[in-house]
């Protein structure tokens, strides 16, 4: 019989599986005495991608599950009405309704990367470009999010979507040029990495508010972000084995646990 063979008899024996059981059990008893709250999702549970952005996000990600190969971004549940960059920067008050919206799929969905969308409403937007309380916005949102994930999870900020005429009142005229800044400098500055960009939209791509996708302009969009993050490679990230592991066994500390649980249960 080879080695691997009598390894395998040997896992299957009882003795074997209760010890595995009180490896496991062992195991969440540290994990619950040593994780901190931030700490909401097991890595393993998911290479998923977070959302964090407006309703335009929202109508954008509506489109994206039918152009993606993968979905590997979250598209259901996106309740971002309104959720421009202030009020994200507002954890504890206009924002806590919405960092909920996105804890909430976190522990549904997990993640292992998030993207940012930055929507700018019109009285934050400035006519000689990004500003230093733009910035801080953008910092204040990115940390949280990595308060709540892991501080070392990948981040992808992205400006709000282009228009090829420009007809939004919500955000007025500077909105987009403003967040393109942004994002360009979060990447130049290790803040974040650089997202995809989303349009132009025409007249015909948007709702009648000349603000929000629809039709074309949701199609157009989703196939954007497919086509951006299907080519994002998930194998190292949080969410693949390899890095469960490394996890688990930064989680033990070292090899005294499980040494010592197997021979509690009897095993050599």
């Amino acid at each position: 019989m080879k080695g691997w063979q009598a390894g395998l008899i040997h896992w299957r024996e009882p003795r074997a599986i209760r010890a595995l059981a009180v490896l496991v059990a062992a195991s969440m008893a540290f994990f619950g005495s040593t994780v901190t709250a931030a700490a909401t999702v097991n890595p393993y549970e998911s290479s998923r991608i977070g959302v964090v952005g407006c309703s335009n996000t929202a109508d954008i990600l509506s489109r994206y599950a039918g152009s993606s190969a993968v979905d590997n971004v979250w598209f259901d549940n996106i309740n971002y009405g309104g959720g421009h960059l202030a009020v994200w920067a507002d954890i504890e008050g206009q924002g806590a309704s919405y960092w909920t919206s996105f804890q909430d799929n976190l522990e549904t969905y997990g993640a292992s990367s998030v993207w940012v969308q930055v929507c700018i409403r019109d009285n934050w937007t400035s006519a000689s470009g990004m500003t230093e309380e733009q910035q801080a916005l953008l910092t204040t949102v990115v940390d949280h999010i990595r308060e709540l994930t892991s501080p070392t999870i990948d981040i992808y900020v992205s400006p709000l979507n282009s228009y090829l005429i420009h007809s939004c009142d919500l955000i007025g005229p500077y909105s987009v040029d403003n967040s393109i800044e942004l994002a360009d400098w979060a990447a130049s500055t290790g803040l974040g990495l650089r997202g995809p960009d989303i349009g132009p939209l025409t007249p015909q791509m948007l709702a009648p508010d000349g603000c929000h996708p629809r039709g074309e302009g949701r199609t157009l969009g989703g196939q954007q972000i497919a086509a951006f993050f299907d080519q994002v490679d998930t194998a190292s990230a949080p969410g693949s084995p390899d890095a469960y592991l490394l996890w688990l066994q930064g989680e033990l500390g070292n090899r005294w646990l499980c040494s010592s649980t197997l021979r509690a249960a009897g095993l050599p």
